[in-house]
């Protein structure tokens, strides 16, 4: 997984060929990416309804959708770019150049919306 960050800024733990019937796949539209919402969340070796969800002490974000996440933050993100690389599972790598080409008040902006808790809707946009 590091050598594949190191040539390509990016790599997934994720076996996509092990997906495939599931149609996954590491490129997601970004158009369709901006829309996601957590409705469904796997914790605790099961999957967790939405009402579920809604029921966990300060888990929901003021944000509706990941775009909602990615404006009010001003997070700089090429909008241009039709297809970008995802990793679901959440286990990923990135490579140093990629963070350090980011500029800090992002980080920082990054870091203030995810101190609100630790078991935040937040983390699942950040994550993305």
């Amino acid at each position: 997984m590091i050598s594949l960050a190191y040539v390509n800024g990016f790599s997934c733990s994720v076996n996509v060929k092990s997906m495939a019937n599931d149609r996954y796949s590491l490129y997601h539209r970004q158009d369709v990416l901006r829309t996601y919402t957590k409705d469904v969340d796997f914790r605790h070796g099961r999957f967790w309804s939405q009402s579920e969800l809604d029921g966990i002490d300060n888990f929901r974000s003021p944000y509706k959708t990941l775009g909602n996440f990615i404006d009010a933050l001003a997070l700089p993100i090429n909008g241009t770019i039709p297809y970008v690389p995802v990793c679901y599972g959440g286990s990923f790598t990135v490579s140093m150049d990629r963070i350090q080409a980011v500029p800090a008040d992002v980080w920082q902006r990054i870091e203030k919306s995810l101190a609100r808790g630790e078991n935040i809707e937040e983390i699942s946009f950040a994550g993305k």
